[in-house]
């Protein structure tokens, strides 16, 4: 995808930022134990961990940790142990909690799909928040 490529480089975290904007993003992927940040990830990954998950019966958990200069959100699926519904303390925090809610939370089972569309979707929103976010 273009926009990481333009907007974000990739260290030890993914750090994500518009020019144009003070919003920097720190974006990690957890799925069954295993940990990618957001531009090591692909649909052969996520793929894969869900897969061998399923075929050793083990619960299937898959968190995002999204840190930035007014977020900080830890969103999970309800199958991981330490699941707690996510609040959103701002705009933008809700904005990220209703695009997880409405991708992943709503199926009822998690496919690489799913997750992908999630981390694309809230990729592009968060990489061109404006400084000043007015609504949803």
């Amino acid at each position: 995808m273009e926009l990481k490529d333009t907007y974000c480089k990739k260290e030890l975290v993914s750090f994500c930022q518009n020019p144009h904007s003070t919003n920097l993003f720190m974006i990690t992927v957890h799925i069954c134990g295993e940990e990618k940040t957001l531009q090591e990830v692909d649909t052969d990954w996520i793929t894969r961990v869900l897969n061998r998950n399923r075929i050793q019966e083990n619960p299937i958990c898959v968190k995002v940790d999204i840190h930035g200069n007014s977020t900080n959100l830890k969103l999970a699926t309800p199958n991981c142990e330490d699941f707690v519904p996510a609040k959103g303390k701002n705009e933008i925090e809700n904005r990220i909690i209703f695009l997880w809610e409405e991708i992943v939370l709503s199926q009822s089972d998690i496919f690489a799909a799913h997750i992908y569309d999630f981390l694309t979707r809230m990729e592009q929103w968060v990489s061109f928040v404006p400084k000043k976010v007015s609504s949803i």
